[in-house]
């Protein structure tokens, strides 16, 4: 079927349909790249969005892509890897 076989309105929601396929992929393969982040070579330091509170937050930005978080208490526990965008 082409586009332009289409009524105006299927026309924009087959465009719609096709736009939000591509950005749920992309997301997919940005979340796949996450996911299979190498921490070991992550080089730690306390984030400057700390209080003094005593619950720190540990990151490492040096990593190619994204920056990963951990609690400074337990730098053996769980860590989080978010974008830079939403960091």
């Amino acid at each position: 079927m082409r586009a332009a076989s289409l009524p105006p309105d299927d026309t924009v929601q087959l465009i719609e349909q096709v736009a939000s396929t591509l950005t749920e992929r992309q997301h997919i393969d940005e979340m796949r790249r996450i996911i299979e982040i190498d921490l070991s070579c992550a080089e730690w330091r306390k984030s400057i969005y700390s209080g003094q509170s005593g619950n720190c937050v540990d990151v490492a930005s040096n990593l190619p892509g994204p920056v990963a978080l951990r609690d400074s208490k337990e730098p053996d526990g769980v860590k989080l890897v978010v974008s830079r965008e939403a960091w």
